[in-house]
């Protein structure tokens, strides 16, 4: 996904993918490994953003991400909105 994304770099979809595939590592997974997958998936969810700030996929994972794996419903509304 990140050579996807440094290839086409109007393309928000490798970044938001990426992002998602590390979220889904990260699930099951504690500690040190849970925030660095995490961290990885927040800053791709972002790069995809920062590309297509609308991008519906996008904006979907980074409110799941917050609302689900950082318990943070006060970031993750306005993803999901």
């Amino acid at each position: 996904f990140d050579k996807a994304a440094d290839l086409d770099p109007d393309n928000p979809e490798p970044s938001a993918y990426g992002g998602w595939v590390l979220w889904l590592a990260a699930n099951g997974q504690q500690g040190e490994q849970f925030d660095t997958l995490t961290t990885g998936a927040l800053r791709r969810l972002e790069d995809a953003l920062r590309r297509d700030p609308g991008y519906p996929d996008a904006l979907a994972f980074r409110g799941i991400l917050l609302y689900r794996g950082l318990g943070d419903s006060e970031r993750a509304i306005p993803s999901l909105q």
